[in-house]
């Protein structure tokens, strides 16, 4: 198992320095100049959202509930990162139509004008937000690392390197790529954890319809956890 957790990671760095012929100019970097085809956009949106820290956070709220009350709260963010996918779609076009703006700091200068101060602010804000989520997808990484059998802290590291590599190989090109085929990886294993799941169920004595029929909100602790999860996350991800 190690050993394809290893071989994966490179395999997707390869791919990256791979897609580097693409890459021209220090601007195709962050905007290939052939731009990138619809679906893979779509993919690496995707990827971004249903990443392994969602799913593996999705898990952790789903084990913190009472038995019985897991099934809903674990599905708080998968709710929140659909919806985020459907409004990025739909305002992505208004995005399209403002020419040079390539970077949320240059679309503040489209849409305020010339302003040191709020570029700059925007730009140390923004800079905050991605570091966040960063953060969030290499403790993720470290913790499927932990699961293959490597240390929490090796794995972390490990992370970090393949990061850079992959950002240094073809910038957004090969992140995007490299991005859809993880998600279509993300797919084929989680439909091939459901018969895994339901058996695990069927053992205890229960059924997926009795998990389905469960409050959406069990509490009114519920309440307050799915706002704090969904709201952040679809207005954040609209910038």
């Amino acid at each position: 198992m190690k050993a394809i957790f290893i071989l994966l990671t490179v395999l997707f760095v390869v791919i990256s320095f791979a897609l580097s012929k693409r890459v021209k100019t220090g601007k195709d970097l962050l905007v290939p100049a052939e731009g990138l085809p619809f679906v893979i956009v779509a993919f690496t949106m995707a990827a971004s959202q249903f990443g392994s820290s969602m799913l593996i956070g999705g898990v952790q709220q789903a084990a913190e509930q009472e038995i019985g009350e897991g099934f809903w709260p674990a599905i708080y963010t998968l709710i929140a990162a659909s919806a985020s996918c459907f409004l990025n779609v739909l305002i992505a076009p208004r995005f399209r139509k403002m020419d040079g703006t390539v970077t949320p700091p240059d679309f503040i200068e489209f849409r305020y004008g010339h302003s040191c101060f709020l570029r700059g602010y925007h730009s140390v804000v923004y800079i905050c937000s991605v570091t966040a989520i960063l953060i969030s997808q290499i403790v993720g990484f470290a913790g499927m690392g932990h699961a293959f059998g490597f240390s929490y802290e090796s794995s972390a590291i490990f992370c970090t390197i393949v990061i850079c590599l992959m950002a240094m190989g073809s910038g957004m090109i090969g992140v995007a790529v490299t991005d859809a085929i993880q998600y279509v990886l993300i797919i084929l294993l989680l439909c091939g954890t459901i018969p895994v799941s339901l058996n695990a169920l069927r053992k205890v004595g229960i059924t997926f319809g009795e998990l389905v029929r469960e409050p959406f909100f069990s509490s009114g602790d519920q309440k307050a956890r799915f706002f704090y999860t969904a709201w952040p996350m679809i207005i954040g991800n609209l910038f």
